[in-house]
């Protein structure tokens, strides 16, 4: 098996397209990276909208009277997906 992830002389597509995959991986990662980045260039008042319409319901497009969340951080959730994004990047 460990010659085979390794590409060994037998197996040397198996290592092609494990290094195919992770350079796909790793382009994700950076535009997700990017992505990130750019939300701090999002002025307060919108990122206060996104916020909001966070909460809505999507099939119905309106923000329930009673939703399980009263608010949502968008900061944290956004910090919580670039921390996976960096661990995994990693």
């Amino acid at each position: 098996l460990q010659a085979r992830a390794m590409g060994s002389q037998t197996n040397r597509e198996f290592a092609k397209d494990i290094y195919a995959f992770a350079q796909n991986q790793k382009q994700v990662i950076s535009y997700a990276k990017d992505i990130f980045n750019l939300f701090s260039s999002i002025p307060k008042d919108q990122y206060r909208y996104l916020e909001k319409a966070y909460l809505k319901i999507a099939n119905l497009g309106l923000t329930p009277t009673n939703p399980y969340r009263q608010e949502v951080n968008l900061n944290q959730e956004v910090q919580t997906i670039q921390n996976n994004v960096s661990y995994y990047g990693n």
